[in-house]
């Protein structure tokens, strides 16, 4: 798998170059961040079952964003997660869902999966280290084909 990344460089303060007794002390630990994972649906009931049994435990917040699904998209999401935060969009488009679903994200990171099994959930942790390691953004279309929505 090849991640997309996207890095800013920046130069070194003159605070850290300086002499300051502090430039010898240890860092300190970092933060494990938080990760919110939103899921744009529209009738994905069948598929949901795969794709959240896959997301892996650095994810602190699932985020269902809904688009008048008429399957039980919501119910079914609701029994894999009872935690899960259900967004409803009545407004047309996957753009639409997203910045409603990023909207209600409260956790450090947000990472967007297809709830079609677009892209494999166990992918999260690699977006999310590649983040902390100083990538602005990270995109990778990678396939969850058993979860592929059947036309």
């Amino acid at each position: 798998m090849a991640l997309t990344t996207s890095t800013s460089i920046h130069s070194q303060s003159s605070r850290q170059r300086s002499s300051s007794p502090l430039r010898h002390q240890a860092p300190a630990p970092k933060k494990t961040p938080t990760v919110s994972l939103v899921v744009p649906t529209l009738n994905e009931a069948k598929n949901l079952p795969i794709v959240f049994a896959r997301i892996p435990d650095c994810v602190t917040e699932v985020i269902v964003v809904d688009g008048r699904s008429t399957d039980g998209t919501i119910d079914v999401a609701k029994s894999l997660r009872p935690d899960v935060k259900i967004v409803l969009d009545e407004r047309k488009g996957k753009g639409y869902a997203l910045a409603s679903g990023f909207a209600a994200a409260t956790q450090d990171i947000i990472v967007m999966i297809g709830a079609d099994g677009s892209m494999a959930p166990e992918e999260v942790q690699l977006y999310v280290d590649a983040l902390v390691n100083g990538a602005d953004f990270v995109k990778d279309p990678a396939t969850c084909p058993e979860a592929a929505a059947k036309i």
